[in-house]
């Protein structure tokens, strides 16, 4: 059933296809990103010099046009002091994007990686640069940093699977809304709760399990971000789940 604001959605069925991958967390930076393009022109209010986007065009390899739409991205998204705070990040992201609280909080420590709570041009062009470029190792870094909850720069079990559950409930959401019309009244948004159905529930434990086994080459139980990287890169069976970019 799917009722309003209180809402409990249960999908019986789950596609062959429907496991996460990487592909569902650079998803919602996608969403996010054009969900706030704005159609005026950029200003030079950002601080951002020629230099400047020289250099991230080179890092991340992207397009002059593509950085553009970036920084107008931010430019609309940002309040005072040309700085988006957490609040703001999280109202927006439940309200017309997918994800839950704490898929947003996940996403949003992502960002800001000196930890003072805002996200500014720089840490924002960081991760949206690796979105829309960057080598797979980029990715795996922001994914890994994005899985990494307590910031101890080791992933044990529980942060694989509780971020891995989140995505998939942002998914369940995502794929309700494609498959209704758009003109339904009812919508599933970041603050639909969903329940993961049984047998999803047990798949992800049992990749998860073999992620591990393949993945934790010292065997002690904790992935650090050389052995994501590396074992990532390397094992391209698991990639049907973890899948990159």
């Amino acid at each position: 059933c799917f009722c309003s604001d209180s809402i409990l959605f249960f999908l019986p069925w789950i596609p062959p296809s429907f496991f996460p991958s990487f592909d569902f967390f650079f998803f919602f930076l996608f969403f996010f990103f054009f969900f706030f393009i704005c159609a005026a022109k950029m200003g030079n209010d950002m601080g951002v010099n020629k230099s400047q986007m020289k250099e991230w065009q080179e890092r991340y390899s992207i397009s002059q046009s593509k950085l553009n739409e970036v920084l107008r991205a931010f430019k609309k998204q940002a309040g005072k002091g040309n700085l988006i705070t957490r609040d703001q990040f999280l109202t927006l992201m439940q309200q017309y994007g997918v994800a839950d609280v704490e898929f947003a909080e996940s996403i949003f420590d992502s960002f800001d990686q000196d930890g003072n709570g805002t996200i500014d041009v720089k840490e924002y062009m960081s991760l949206m640069g690796v979105t829309f470029g960057g080598t797979i190792e980029d990715k795996l870094d922001a994914s890994f940093s994005m899985f990494d909850k307590n910031g101890d720069g080791q992933l044990d079990r529980d942060e694989v699977r509780s971020m891995v559950l989140m995505v998939s409930r942002a998914v369940i959401r995502r794929q309700f809304n494609a498959e209704n019309d758009a003109a339904a009244k009812k919508k599933a948004t970041g603050r639909t709760e969903v329940q993961i159905p049984d047998e999803l529930y047990q798949k992800i434990n049992c990749m998860i399990e073999e992620v591990f086994a393949k993945v934790d080459t010292d065997g002690n139980g904790t992935l650090s971000k050389e052995e994501f990287v590396q074992g990532f890169s390397e094992h391209r069976d698991i990639c049907s789940f973890f899948k990159q970019f």
